[in-house]
C-alpha cells in the first residue's frame, strides 16, 4: 500500500516538473517524507493560456474595421440651359386718321337696322316750283311708276341698307321689249305693305330713270322717315313698298313741308349745309306729323352736333322757321 502511495506521489511529482518546465513556473518542492500518516492534499493550479502581445496602435485581426463599400455616385444631372426671353416688340403707332371733312350722322331716332353712315342729301328741289305744282309732280311721278310696276312692265325690289339718308336701294329691271324711261320727283312716298312694322318712306330724288329692254337699274334712294315708332327697313332685306300718293301719317302737308325745308334759307352753324338740312328736315317731318321727337329723335336727326349747345339750339331754330312756313 505505501509503495502504491510512492508510486503515485512519484508520478504526480513529474508531471509537475514537466509542467512546470513547460511554463517556467519555479519548479516544485521535493516530495515531503513518507509518513504514516494520510498524504496531504494536493492542489495543482494550471498558468494561464498566454496571448501573443500586439503592438501599439494594432487590433486583433477579428476587431479591423471594414472598408465601406459604397456604390459610385451618378454623375449631377445637366444644368438647364436658359430660355431665351421672346420679347414682341410693341405695335407700330396706328397711322393718325385722316381729318374729316364733314362729320357722320349716326342712324335715325327711330329703330334703326344696321350701321350707322349715311351720305349727306343733297337738296334737289327746284325753287320755281309753287306748293300746288311741286305736290302735282310728286304724285304724278308715283302713280305713274306704281302703274308700270302693277302691270308688270317693271320689276322693283327694295332693298334695306341699314343707314339714315338712303335708307334702301331700289333695283328696277325692264320686262318689256321697248325702252321705258321713269322720273323720280322729291316727294314720293313708298308705303309698306299693310301689316308690315316698317316705316314708310318719303322720297327726296330728282332724277329720270331710263332702262333699254331687258336692262335693269340699281339706284339708292335719298329718303326720310315718315314714323319715328317703327323700326327702319332691315339692312339686305327685302320690303315689299309700293309708290303712293299717300300714306297712313302723311300726305300733301308733309310733302309742304319737304319742299319748305329743301329751300328755305339755314342758320350758320358748324356742320355743313347738307347735314344741318337733312338734321331740319327729318324733324320737321316728324313734328309735323305729330310724332314723338325727343332727346333720342333729336340725337340721332343731330349725330354729334347735339352736344353742341350753338348748333342745336340753330337746327331747332330752323325746324320751327320750317313748320311756320308750311301752314
Amino acid at each position: 500500500m505505501l509503495k502504491r502511495l510512492v508510486g503515485w506521489l512519484s508520478l504526480l511529482a513529474l508531471l509537475l516538473l514537466l509542467l512546470g518546465g513547460c511554463t517556467g513556473s519555479p519548479a516544485a518542492p521535493p516530495p515531503a517524507p513518507a509518513s504514516a500518516s494520510p498524504a496531504p492534499e494536493v492542489h495543482v493550479q494550471l498558468a494561464p493560456q498566454s496571448r501573443p502581445l500586439l503592438g501599439a496602435g494594432q487590433l486583433p485581426e477579428r476587431e479591423q474595421p471594414q472598408p465601406l463599400k459604397t456604390r459610385k455616385a451618378p454623375p449631377p444631372p445637366p444644368r438647364p440651359r436658359p430660355t431665351p426671353l421672346k420679347v414682341t416688340p410693341p405695335p407700330a403707332p396706328p397711322p393718325p386718321a385722316a381729318p374729316e371733312s364733314s362729320p357722320q350722322l349716326p342712324g335715325a331716332a327711330y329703330p334703326q337696322a344696321g350701321g350707322v353712315s349715311l351720305n349727306p342729301v343733297a337738296p334737289p328741289v327746284p325753287v320755281g316750283l309753287g306748293p300746288r305744282d311741286y305736290l302735282a309732280r310728286a304724285e304724278s311721278a308715283s302713280q305713274q311708276l306704281d302703274q308700270l310696276i302693277r302691270r308688270g312692265s317693271l320689276r322693283a325690289e327694295f332693298i334695306g341698307t341699314g343707314h339714315a339718308g338712303d335708307m334702301v336701294e331700289m333695283s328696277l329691271h325692264n320686262n318689256t321689249g321697248r325702252t321705258i324711261s321713269v322720273h323720280l320727283a322729291p316727294g314720293m312716298m313708298l308705303r309698306p305693305g299693310d301689316g308690315q312694322k316698317v316705316q314708310p318712306l318719303m322720297v327726296n330724288e330728282d332724277t329720270t330713270i331710263t332702262l333699254a329692254p331687258g336692262a335693269s337699274s340699281i339706284r339708292a334712294l335719298p329718303s326720310f322717315c315718315m314714323d319715328s315708332r317703327v323700326p327702319a327697313p332691315a339692312p339686305d332685306g327685302l320690303t315689299a313698298y309700293r309708290f303712293a300718293t299717300r300714306t297712313k301719317d302723311g300726305g300733301p302737308a308733309t310733302v309742304r313741308v319737304l319742299q319748305v325745308a329743301q329751300q328755305i334759307a339755314l342758320q350758320p352753324s358748324s356742320l355743313p349745309e347738307s347735314y344741318h338740312r337733312q338734321a331740319v328736315t327729318q324733324l320737321a317731318l316728324w313734328k309735323s306729323m305729330r310724332q314723338p321727337v325727343g332727346e333720342v329723335q333729336m340725337q340721332s336727326a343731330m349725330g354729334p352736333a347735339y352736344y353742341d349747345l350753338a348748333t342745336r339750339r340753330a337746327i331747332l331754330a330752323d325746324v320751327e322757321r320750317v313748320l311756320a312756313a308750311s301752314r
